[in-house]
């Protein structure tokens, strides 16, 4: 355990040498939907450590929950989603968020890669797909992607 801190010190201290961002540099808001407490507590944790540009400013016991005009600020810029289970309805919920914040970007992580219906996310506008035991630098690749206008990976992700 100690170990694990140390190390979690050591590279946060030396991402911050590297990065010695601007304070006027604005902040991507990313909002993260789980129904999983501790899974959600711990990708905040993961996405603020990788970068002092990204702020997590909502997180979400369900993707529904977010469509609540109260819990999805129109200022969102990436939504982070996990996309386990249910697909169609959490396809009509995908669809009706696109609809109420047509501008804000969605990863989708998952454990099931293979078996998402991944023309259908690519339709509703999805701008990412990982898996659940990406490495966290993967993460960071795919969050910067994504807000500046990409796909990750590349090519959409069919």
């Amino acid at each position: 355990m100690f170990l694990v801190i140390f190390c979690l010190t050591f590279l946060k201290a030396r991402h911050n040498k590297q990065s010695s961002m601007n304070p006027n540099t604005k902040k991507i808001l990313i909002g993260i939907a789980d129904r999983h407490k501790i899974y959600r507590r711990n990708l905040k944790e993961i996405i603020e450590f990788l970068g002092e540009e990204y702020k997590v400013i909502q997180t979400s016991d369900y993707l529904s929950d977010l469509l609540s005009s109260e819990t999805l600020p129109r200022s969102l810029s990436i939504l982070i989603a996990n996309l386990d289970g249910e697909y169609t309805k959490a396809l009509r919920t995908l669809s009706q968020l696109k609809a109420m914040a047509p501008s804000t970007r969605i990863i989708i992580i998952t454990s099931y890669e293979e078996e998402l219906p991944k023309r259908q996310l690519n339709e509703l506008g999805v701008h990412g797909c990982l898996s659940r035991n990406s490495d966290p630098n993967e993460l960071k690749r795919a969050i910067d992607t994504v807000y500046n206008n990409g796909f990750y990976p590349q090519a959409q992700f069919l």
